[in-house]
């Protein structure tokens, strides 16, 4: 994201990015409830996670209300994840989330894959090539963000006015 703005105090609350400075919003007008929820001390909790390099660098690594906390207790960045399956060059989209199945929870990466470039790459099947491709990536994870079930779409996800992927929408996942 670049430096934090000049003139701004922050502060990084387990992984949060907390603002505050004269530039800042006061609050939500006619929404006390919100603006209470979202400030403290004076400042403003961002809901981003982020992380500081040794340069000064912010970066952004996901968003405290997307985490899936783990029946182990761990928690887990969906945003961190899918980062390291966008490395993938035939993942065009992908969307990390957790759900239970017969009693069991699990972690489910969906791609949506980029045939353009599968075609380009001489790949006859996108669908065994990006299996392959995730389970090299997913040996590479720590035991507890291993993702346990590959789902490979066919068409789009459905996507936010912004073209985001709509995380929460349960059109976006396949059950």
């Amino acid at each position: 994201v670049g430096y934090i703005y000049p003139g701004i105090d922050y502060k990084i609350v387990d992984g949060e990015l907390w603002l505050k400075g004269t530039t800042m919003m006061a609050g939500y007008i006619g929404d006390e409830e919100n603006s209470i929820a979202y400030s403290e001390d004076g400042y403003f909790k961002t809901g981003d996670l982020v992380r500081i390099d040794e340069d000064g660098y912010l970066y952004i690594t996901g968003r405290i209300k997307d985490i899936i906390v783990l029946s182990s207790g761990e928690k887990v960045s969906p945003a961190e994840l899918e980062v390291k399956f966008y490395a993938i060059d035939t993942v065009q989209d992908c969307l990390v989330y957790d759900t239970t199945e017969n009693g069991m929870h699990q972690l489910v990466l969906e791609v949506y894959p980029r045939f353009t470039k599968a075609k380009e790459l001489g790949i006859e099947d996108i669908n065994a090539y990006i299996k392959a491709e995730f389970e090299r990536v997913n040996k590479t994870l720590p035991t507890f963000e291993r993702i346990n079930k590959l789902v490979i779409r066919d068409t789009d996800f459905i996507r936010t006015p912004a073209m985001k992927i709509a995380r929460n929408l349960n059109g976006n996942v396949k059950k």
